[in-house]
């Protein structure tokens, strides 16, 4: 079960939630989207639903799904799950704005609601508590954000949808993108679209994009809106589960088949970069866990992480999280995931490194 000392946090009004939410992005399985693998490793339904039922009985009441994850896959698992277990209170924050159909443009009218109609049908619930929309690329010269805004008032106005997030500012994979550009282009989006939630990724090895010097933990703190950390592990890199020795082979379909940093030097980096943790915390892969995790968990109370699964068993290593860890540990903690970073920048040429599409 969750730890007491984590209690439920606020995500807009009428909308409290466990501060672990659990990701269904890696139960979707191998997808490809605009011929560009998005998805992870096959995974058995079977498999699936055991994870998503452990889930369900370790209290986890808010998880996250997305028409991309599997094209609608973990959003028909995750509603044959619920309609198996009946499990009441609990909150799904669904996602879309990425995956376009037949339209021109995912935003393009009327997409955007005729994707939640399906995301709701899938899922077998009359509405989202929650829709995160999946990018703030509006089209060029954002021609699609007008579109956006019309679909997203009709969406609220009749339910379907309770309430609105938007994703943080994020650079692309060693992007040479204009970093003013892209805080501009979030902080006009937060302006129009007033969301009351915003979800932005909460790797250790991924440094904040700052927002006019600020931090986007102090941004929402100071904005009154919550904000949904995702990543927390790394894509698993912070488990201490993958070897260099034996770098690990992911099928077609599966986003991490060319990422770097599953490859030396760049998991060579990581793995010997954790061994300061190793001996502060443990040696198992749970106890790595459980530091990644609380790094993340012990922000301030307007956050909430989400943490991806596929197995039960994996879920029960989740939720093995113990006492909170104290301010000598995580300023330890974070010291070590900053000598992790900067070592794998040096070793891109400074470029970042997205974990996320």
């Amino acid at each position: 079960m969750i730890p007491s000392d984590l209690t439920s946090r606020h995500l807009a009004p009428g909308l409290s939630v466990k501060p672990l939410a659990m990701g269904c992005w890696p139960i979707g399985g191998p997808t490809v989207n605009r011929g560009r693998p998005v998805g992870w490793s096959p995974v058995e339904d079977r498999v699936a639903l055991d994870g998503l039922r452990a889930c369900l009985e370790h209290g986890a009441n808010l998880f996250h799904v997305a028409d991309l994850f599997g094209h609608g896959r973990s959003e028909r698992l995750l509603g044959q799950a619920l309609k198996q277990t009946s499990c009441a209170g609990v909150r799904i924050a669904g996602t879309a704005g990425y995956v376009h159909g037949t339209a021109p443009h995912p935003y393009a009218l009327p997409h955007l609601r005729h994707q939640v109609e399906q995301s709701l049908a899938n899922l077998g619930v009359a509405s989202l508590d929650l829709l995160l929309l999946h990018t703030l690329d509006f089209g060029p010269g954002a021609r699609y954000l007008e579109d956006a805004l019309v679909q997203l008032d009709a969406l609220r106005e009749s339910g379907l949808v309770r309430a609105v997030g938007i994703r943080g500012p994020h650079l692309q994979a060693g992007s040479q993108q204009d970093l003013h550009g892209i805080t501009r282009v979030f902080l006009d989006a937060f302006a129009l679209v007033n969301p009351d939630t915003v979800w932005s990724r909460a790797s250790p090895l991924s440094p904040p994009v700052l927002i006019n010097g600020e931090d986007i933990v102090a941004f929402t703190a100071r904005h009154g809106a919550s904000l949904i950390l995702t990543e927390p592990l790394a894509q698993g890199l912070l488990t201490g589960k993958h070897h260099p020795l034996a770098p690990p082979l992911f099928q077609p379909g599966d986003h991490r088949r060319h990422m770097n940093w599953y490859q030396n030097p760049g998991l060579r980096i990581i793995t010997e970069g954790l061994t300061p943790l190793r001996e502060r915390f443990g040696e198992q892969p749970s106890d790595l866990i459980r530091v990644a995790l609380r790094h993340s968990l012990q922000q301030p109370d307007h956050t909430v992480v989400v943490a991806g699964f596929t197995s039960e068993a994996q879920v029960k290593e989740l939720f093995r999280l113990g006492d909170p860890l104290t301010d000598d540990e995580l300023h330890f903690a974070a010291a070590v995931y900053t000598r992790i970073r900067e070592q794998l920048s040096e070793a891109e040429g400074g470029h970042r490194h997205q974990l996320t599409v």
